[in-house]
């Protein structure tokens, strides 16, 4: 298969990537959270790196730490519903998949 974007062009994005990454943990918002869950899974694609396993294992506790607002009733991350609600069961399920976690992927199904 022919890469579609030149290596000169992977390496800017590559570069730009890893200046994002000391960002991540100061996220707050779980969608942000679960976006760069999803984002981590498909750069560990390409390239399997510790490092990014151990990030998206810190995203994913700190995701599944806003489940504390779930009660019996009310099963979710937050008080409310609102855009890209799908993102954040997902990029939870992506980091079990990823980290190979069953705890991560259990926890998850569970939960919903």
């Amino acid at each position: 298969m022919q890469n579609l974007i030149s290596l000169p062009l992977q390496a800017k994005v590559e570069e730009a990537f890893q200046k994002a990454l000391p960002t991540i943990l100061d996220l707050e918002s779980p969608r942000a959270i679960s976006f760069c869950i999803k984002g981590l899974y498909f750069h560990y694609q390409f390239k399997r790196k510790c490092e990014t396993l151990a990030l998206i294992t810190q995203l994913w506790i700190t995701l599944s730490k806003y489940r504390g607002v779930s009660s019996e009733k009310w099963q979710w991350y937050e008080p409310y519903l609102s855009y890209a609600n799908a993102v954040l069961p997902e990029a939870m399920l992506l980091a079990g998949i990823c980290t190979k976690s069953d705890l991560f992927k259990n926890t998850t199904l569970n939960n919903f």
